[in-house]
């Protein structure tokens, strides 16, 4: 699966998250501070292909929503197999 875009409005530490241009080879390396949200875009990832995340149970998963807000979109574009989805 290569990653093409990843957008994200109010979910976990983010208002708005725009990752769009990414290399379709290679390496990509999230680095940052600890607490910088590095994490987030795992768990944001996981919860457009799956609707859950690896930290949250089920039950929990409204967590995941930006602080104050009501809720939260996410989009994920990517390509398997030669074929892309969104």
């Amino acid at each position: 699966m290569i990653i093409l875009r990843l957008q994200a409005e109010r979910l976990h530490r983010y208002r708005k998250l725009r990752l769009a241009d990414l290399p379709e080879r290679g390496i990509i390396a999230v680095s940052g501070d600890n607490e910088s949200g590095k994490s987030a875009i795992g768990e944001i990832i996981c919860f457009a292909l799956f609707g859950r995340t690896y930290v949250l149970a089920a039950d929990r998963i409204g967590k995941l929503v930006h602080w104050g807000t009501g809720q939260g979109a996410v989009t994920l574009r990517f390509r398997a197999s030669g074929v892309t989805y969104e």
